[in-house]
Order: structure tokens, then C-alpha cells, then sequence
């Protein structure tokens, strides 16, 4: 067992499971023993409980496309909404969020949120997991659980913490908070603070080798209106904002972690910042696959 402590975060490498975790949130799990078998005990429960409805959603053809969660398989299907044809999503990244019902604990007040799950097949690549929001003690979480996963916790654990410390000379990008990285042999859990993006103004789909991303929608199955066109309304010239955009993607490139870069950097048109959240590196290999239990 390799244990590594620093002032902020600690790693345990054993040779079949492997943490990350940043010191303050650790000490938070001290201080209230017995909250992680609470938290998963909620979270198997809202897992069971989760069951979307249906939404409706114009497509790149200005069609009405009707999206159908199938609990039973854990994925969003589509298909026009006058007909009965159901087919895999393939409206943004595959999968869609759509809060749950939150359930709580009252003697501890941690209350767990389903955001979505993810059971999404790629040409090299698979994933299926679940997004969660957890809130305890005034502070709110993002965590998420995988089965099969390209980037499992305690990589993307240490990929942030690398890529934040890499970006942290730029003042208009902020990289997302990890908490915990964990995995083994049979799945995989990532914790970080809780970013409510689309509040805040930020939107996905920013960058594509100097090209706006063509998505539709956002994760939520939101529309993204004039995406090609978002430097017109950004405080940022266009120069500047390819400017930053080129020194973010360099960085990155440098490091080996920009794959699905351009998904996972939001801009806010309102203050010309980013923020960058699920840090994926590229390696070239086949993804880590992880078996179900």
C-alpha cells in the first residue's frame, strides 16, 4: 500500500483499489462517522426510485422528437413524438439530465438528488454510471458512480488536480473542486463541489478547433440558442475569446488531458471565464472497463 500526504490532498495506491481525497472533505467524514453508509443506503434508494418523465425536444431538424427514459435499461430513448419508432437517444451526449426526487435523511439532514444516468454506448467506448447531487451540512456535492467508465475516480481524482494546477496562471478559467477519487475492480466514485452551471450563466459547447460546437441542446435537454454565433453576445471580442481558447486547449494538449475538451468547458458570455469540469486525459488506449455487480 503507496500512501502519499500532502497539506491538501492524500492518495492510497494498493494494488486492487485506489483513493484520492482532499484533506478538508476527509475531515468532514471523520467528523460525522457512519455518513458514507448512510449517504450510499439513500442513494441506492433514489437509484430505485428514479423514473423520469417523458420530455419533448426540437431536433437539428426543427422536428419534434419525444425522449422516454427506460428505467428498466437505464437509458433515454427517442423518437418522433406522432410516432411509436423508439431508438437510442442521440440528441447531445446520449444521455439526459433530469432531476429526481430528493430523499433525505432526517437525523442527518444529507439529502440525496438523482441528476441522471448514463448507459451510453460508443463506437471504442462505454459508459454507464449515475450523477447524483448530494447536499449535507450546507454544502453540495456532485458525485458520480461508475460501472464502466473511460475515466475511472481516482484518475480523474488525480487529472484535475493536474489540470487545475496547470490552468491556475489563467484567470479566466476555473477548473472544478475534486473531493474523492475512488475505484476497484468493480466500480468507480468521483465527488466534487457542486457547480450549478446553467444558473450561473454558463453554457456547454464552446470550443471545436476555433469552431463554436454545434450542439442543440444542454445536458438538461435545453435548447442552446445561436451557439455559432455566442461571441457576438460574449463580453470578449472574438480574437480574445479564441485567444484564451487556444492557450486552454495548449495547456491541456501539453498534459494529455484534453479529451472531450470541448464538451466539458462551459463559458459565461456574461464575465468571458470558463469553468472545466469532468478532466479526461487521452492516452490512446482502450477504455478501462469495469464489470457491473
Amino acid at each position: 500500500m503507496l500512501k502519499k500526504e500532502g497539506p491538501e490532498t492524500t492518495t492510497v495506491e494498493g494494488k486492487e483499489k485506489k483513493l484520492g481525497y482532499e484533506n478538508e472533505f476527509r475531515a468532514l467524514l471523520k467528523e460525522n462517522p457512519g455518513i458514507l453508509k448512510v449517504a450510499i443506503k439513500l442513494i441506492d434508494q433514489a437509484l430505485e426510485e428514479y423514473n423520469p418523465p417523458e420530455k419533448i425536444v426540437d431536433n437539428e431538424y426543427s422536428e419534434k422528437v419525444k425522449l422516454m427514459y427506460d428505467k428498466e435499461a437505464n437509458k433515454w430513448l427517442q423518437g418522433l413524438k406522432d410516432y411509436h419508432l423508439r431508438y437510442p437517444m442521440r440528441i447531445g451526449r446520449g444521455t439526459l439530465l433530469v432531476p429526481g426526487e430528493s430523499v433525505k435523511d432526517e437525523e442527518s439532514g444529507l439529502t440525496v438528488t438523482v441528476l441522471g444516468r448514463s448507459n451510453r454506448k460508443f463506437p471504442k467506448r462505454e459508459d454507464i454510471g449515475d450523477y447524483l447531487k448530494i447536499t449535507f451540512q450546507g454544502q453540495s456535492f456532485f458525485v458520480k458512480r461508475s460501472y464502466i467508465t473511460i475515466s475511472p475516480g481516482f484518475r480523474e481524482f488525480q487529472d484535475t488536480l493536474t489540470a487545475k494546477e496547470a490552468l491556475k496562471e489563467l484567470e479566466y478559467v476555473k477548473v472544478i473542486e475534486a473531493k474523492l477519487g475512488y475505484q476497484d475492480d468493480k466500480e468507480s466514485w468521483f465527488v466534487s463541489r457542486f457547480e450549478d452551471l446553467e444558473t450561473a450563466g454558463y453554457k456547454p459547447g464552446v470550443l471545436e478547433n476555433n469552431i463554436f460546437s454545434s450542439r442543440e441542446h444542454d445536458d438538461y435537454g435545453n435548447p442552446i440558442i445561436d451557439t455559432s454565433k455566442a461571441y457576438i453576445e460574449s463580453k470578449l471580442s472574438r480574437s480574445d475569446l479564441l485567444s484564451r481558447l487556444d492557450e486552454i486547449t495548449r495547456i491541456m494538449k501539453e498534459l494529455g488531458l484534453n479529451r472531450d475538451l470541448a464538451a466539458n468547458l462551459f463559458y459565461n458570455r456574461s464575465d468571458g471565464t470558463f469553468i472545466l469540469l469532468d478532466v479526461t486525459s487521452y492516452d490512446g488506449n482502450q477504455p478501462h472497463f469495469r464489470k457491473k455487480v
